[in-house]
């Protein structure tokens, strides 16, 4: 073993929102921001930081932005921020935390250690798509824009 930690597997299914994946954050916008995704991706492709990304997705007020899924890693603390049709779940060594996006104003966000798992879905409520929803395929990604 070589003692460097392994790089965590990210994966999408496709949907109607987008995903800007990075090597320092990951945000998540439903398809009604898409003029926005560009200059998202341009700032997380640049290796902006999780609070500049957060700065820049909010600097037009939030009356303006529908819905949004942020998420940073940093050493052992992964911090997530969930605004409207979003849900992600979260799994440590305590169990799983849920952060539901639908129930709040404004948004939900947390910062926690020892993250081993996350899952986000977004758009169609729990009903109708589920967390683990086996009918799309998991597509496999580094960095980029789908």
């Amino acid at each position: 073993m070589s003692g460097e930690p392994t790089p965590a597997t990210r994966s999408y299914r496709p949907g109607d929102w987008y995903a800007v994946f990075g090597e320092r954050v990951t945000v998540l916008l439903p398809a009604s921001e898409k003029p926005r995704v560009a200059l998202v991706w341009e700032l997380v492709d640049a290796g902006a930081s999780f609070d500049e990304t957060l700065d820049r997705l909010i600097s037009g007020g939030l009356r303006h932005l529908p819905g949004f899924v942020l998420v940073g890693s940093a050493d052992d603390e992964t911090k997530i921020v969930v605004r409207g049709a979003a849900r992600a779940v979260l799994t440590t060594a305590e169990g799983p935390l849920v952060l539901d996006g639908t129930e709040a104003a404004t948004w939900v966000e947390r910062a926690l250690s020892g993250v081993t798992a996350l899952e986000v879905v977004v758009g169609a409520p729990e009903a109708e798509r589920p967390v683990g929803s086996p009918t799309d395929p998991d597509l496999t990604i580094g960095c980029g824009l789908v």
